[in-house]
């Protein structure tokens, strides 16, 4: 059975929290949350959280309408996952080392993200990763997915790591609405933004915080990770010439 996700980020280079959270499901969730979230947010024909200037008084009005739409995942049966982290953290760790481009916010709320779901999977589902765009961490994604599960075929059940455009799927705009509502909800959870998308959270779902022990422990993993993957590439290529 393939499943799939869509995540999407909020506040990723300059808000006090980094939140990458999405959905993921199975082809008949999806379909069907495809024709119940175009419904929910009729007349518009998308939602992007940040247009809704949820911060003014007049966006009390769009409570009903948050609520409609945020229910709209969980009763076609999609789970929300979420991962995010305090900027402070992340900077209280990265300051004097070498991690600071290696593992900003965003990588590491989608490599918790990608390890929680992989977690849950059982051995005959397959998993595809469809993110929005983001050219500043594409790279570093791709590389990722091609060392450590194509090359070194760490866990076969994931299949796919692609990016697609905002509009390309419907179900990044119910990503975005998770991801803007975590970030406020960490930020200031009596805040009115936090409060008036908080129906997208949902009773359950997947993901956490993460805290210094989090990024640390993460790190190491990747440190070990990358070592093993360098000393596994000059052995690979011990004894070679130019051209092999």
């Amino acid at each position: 059975m393939l499943l799939r996700a869509y995540l999407d980020e909020s506040d990723h280079s300059g808000g006090p929290v980094c939140a990458v959270a999405g959905f993921i499901g199975g082809n008949d969730q999806w379909a069907a949350f495809d024709g119940e979230w175009l419904k929910a947010i009729h007349p518009k024909t998308s939602l992007h959280l940040k247009k809704l200037h949820l911060g003014s008084k007049a966006a009390l009005k769009r409570r009903e309408f948050l609520e409609r739409v945020g229910a709209v995942p969980h009763s076609c049966g999609l789970v929300a996952v979420g991962t995010t982290m305090f900027r402070q953290d992340y900077l209280d760790f990265v300051k004097g080392n070498d991690w600071e481009e290696a593992l900003d916010p965003y990588m590491a709320c989608f490599q918790f993200n990608l390890a929680v779901m992989m977690d849950g999977l059982g051995q005959n589902q397959r998993l595809h990763i469809f993110l929005e765009d983001q050219r500043q961490f594409r790279g570093r994604i791709d590389a990722l997915y091609e060392q450590v599960f194509k090359y070194r075929q760490t866990d076969p059940r994931l299949v796919g790591v692609s990016f697609l455009g905002k509009g390309q799927a419907i179900g990044f705009q119910a990503a975005d609405y998770l991801a803007y509502h975590l970030a406020k909800d960490n930020a200031d959870p009596n805040s009115q933004k936090a409060i008036l998308t908080r129906p997208i959270k949902g009773q359950s779902g997947i993901g956490k915080r993460l805290g210094s022990e989090n990024i640390a422990r993460l790190a190491h993993v990747m440190r070990i990770l990358y070592r093993d993957l360098e000393a596994e590439e000059r052995a690979l290529h011990k004894g070679s010439v130019c051209g092999d």
